[in-house]
């Protein structure tokens, strides 16, 4: 009985010993098709590529996902393999590659953003998303942000002007990222629904305590007011009336109540103008040379044109992007050659937005805040044009970039 019982605990322990050795080899020999056999493995990067991947991850939690980007950049050079399955360009002759065509969709990544329906945004489908655009449109033309222009005022600017003159009269400091953040809530708010949050009204101080629950509190808020204006014949003049009367030429179709229920640079931009005074006062001689009345109410007309704001805008979006990760694509079937190299199908693939506005052959001394670089109509402005990717670039870039 005894000899039974230890040649049955024998087959355990050997059974056992099997499975760890081949779970062992099963990992092993993963690594070494990764890291050795796969078609990413001559792109240089950080060894092995699950370790790249963790980094990589790291640093989107840690937000500092541009500068670890750039800095394996800097080291490696213009392609990074950036994980098992993923790969990191800063070379500009690949973006209208990557952007430009429908060839590549968007990659899964961006299924998140399906609350609770596909949007023009999120949807990987193409033609669903041509669909989508061409819905919107209208709403993003420069006739409409014109026809909102005094409801921009009039619930935002103004609002925020008399909360900072009130503050410097009474001598007392303020937040002026929070002033900002709730100016731009207030605006989205009047143009968007007609209905301004009124965030600028009062101290703002409730806002951490149901921002755990934003999103159903947005979807009740929208779907309210949706109701409210499909019930109702008057007239509005907002972004939603617009995408609520949108309608589709080609196919006669309208967006749902779902699809239609999908401030970081002002704060960033003030901060590179204090900490560039010269630039500071370039521009306030500009605008006041431009209104010198200070009383005028400024509308688009009186500033589109001044050279060295524009030049503020566009050098503001090359040094402190605002998107986290870029407009990350998936190599369709087939695969692609891009940048050197060739990736297959299923790659994802990121243009280092980061890296990019850092390239020093194209932004000269990139690592200064520069708005006279922008100044002018020649060949370097248009290339630096083409490489700014704030907005993305191609038929999926921001519509409301202008």
């Amino acid at each position: 009985m005894s000899m039974l019982w230890l040649d049955g605990l024998a087959s355990v322990v050997l059974t056992k010993e099997f499975a760890l050795v081949a779970a062992v080899a099963w990992v092993l020999g993963k690594l070494v098709r990764q890291e050795y056999l796969s078609p990413l493995a001559k792109i240089p990067g950080i060894r092995p590529a699950v370790l790249s991947e963790a980094l990589f991850v790291r640093a989107l939690l840690k937000q500092d996902f541009n500068e670890y980007q750039r800095q394996l950049h800097d080291k490696y050079g213009p392609v990074v393999r950036i994980g098992r399955n993923s790969v990191s360009i800063a070379d500009p002759s690949a973006l209208r590659v990557l952007y430009a065509t429908p060839r590549f969709q968007k990659s899964a990544q961006f299924a998140v953003f399906q609350v609770p329906v596909d949007n023009s945004f999120s949807t990987r489908d193409n033609e669903l998303h041509k669909k989508l655009r061409r819905l919107v449109a209208p709403t993003f033309s420069l006739s409409a942000v014109l026809d909102i222009e005094p409801r921009i005022a009039g619930a935002g600017v103004d609002k925020l002007l008399e909360r900072v003159a009130k503050c410097a009269d009474a001598g007392d400091t303020f937040d002026l990222m929070a002033f900002f953040y709730h100016m731009t809530l207030d605006v989205i708010g009047a143009i968007s629904f007609g209905r301004s949050f009124g965030l600028q009204e009062g101290s703002g101080s409730d806002i951490p305590q149901w921002i755990e629950h934003v999103m159903s509190i947005c979807m009740l808020f929208t779907r309210d007011v949706i109701n409210t204006r499909r019930a109702d014949s008057g007239q509005y003049n907002d972004v939603l009336q617009r995408l609520i009367d949108a309608v589709d030429e080609e196919t006669g179709d309208r967006l749902s109540d779902e699809q239609l229920i999908s401030e970081s640079i002002l704060q960033l931009t003030t901060h590179l103008l204090l900490v560039n005074p010269d630039c500071m006062q370039r521009l306030y001689e500009e605008l006041k040379s431009a209104i010198p009345d200070p009383s005028t109410n400024i509308c688009h007309a009186d500033v589109k044109d001044l050279p060295y704001l524009n030049g503020v805008i566009h050098e503001s979006l090359r040094m402190r992007p605002v998107p986290a990760t870029g407009s990350e694509r998936t190599i369709s079937k087939g695969g692609a050659h891009i940048a050197g190299y060739y990736l297959p199908e299923g790659c994802n693939v990121n243009a280092s937005m980061g890296s990019i506005h850092s390239l020093e052959s194209i932004f000269p001394n990139a690592a200064s805040f520069k708005p006279e670089r922008w100044i002018g109509n020649n060949e370097q402005v248009a290339e630096m044009k083409h490489a700014l990717l704030t907005f993305s670039m191609g038929h999926r870039a921001c519509i409301g970039r202008k």
